[in-house]
C-alpha cells in the first residue's frame, strides 16, 4: 500500500523551483485560489505553445521583428507567473533582436527554447500537484 501511494503521489515541488517561483502569481493575484492560479498558469502554456512556434526553427535564418515581439509578449507572461530565469533569457533574445544581431538572436533562441520547454514541463507538473492537492 505504501508503494502504491508514494508511486502515486505528485513529485516534489523543487523539481519546479529553479524555473518558476509559485509565490509570485499568488501574490500578484492576491489569491490563492487553486483554481484561479491553475487558469492563469493555462493561460501562459497556452500563449507560450502558441507564439514560440512563430520564432521559427532554430539554425533558420530568425524574422528579427518576429522574435522581437514573441519574446517581448512571452517575457512579461513569464515574470507573471513567476519564470523569472525565462522572463530574463527572452529580456536579452528580445534586445539581441532590437539591435539586428543574429548570432546573438540565434544562441539565444536556442536559450530561451530549451528554458521554456523545461519551464513548460515543471508548470505542467505543478498543475498536477495543484490538481492533487485538491483531490485530498
Amino acid at each position: 500500500m505504501n508503494a502504491t501511494t508514494r508511486d502515486s503521489s505528485p513529485p516534489p515541488e523543487q523539481d519546479h523551483a529553479a524555473l518558476f517561483d509559485v509565490t509570485v502569481l499568488p501574490g500578484a493575484l492576491q489569491s490563492d485560489d487553486p483554481q484561479l492560479l491553475e487558469m492563469f498558469y493555462r493561460m501562459f502554456l497556452e500563449l507560450s505553445e502558441d507564439a514560440w512556434p512563430q520564432v521559427g526553427p532554430v539554425g533558420q535564418a530568425a524574422d528579427l521583428p518576429v522574435v522581437r515581439h514573441v519574446a517581448h509578449k512571452l517575457r512579461s507572461s513569464a515574470a507573471s507567473v513567476g519564470a523569472m530565469a525565462l522572463a530574463i533569457e527572452l529580456e536579452s533574445l528580445e534586445r539581441a533582436a532590437e539591435r539586428g544581431d543574429s548570432a546573438s538572436v540565434e544562441q539565444g533562441l536556442a536559450l530561451a527554447g530549451g528554458l521554456l520547454e523545461s519551464t513548460r514541463r515543471a508548470m505542467a507538473t505543478y498543475l498536477e500537484e495543484l490538481a492533487w492537492g485538491a483531490g485530498s
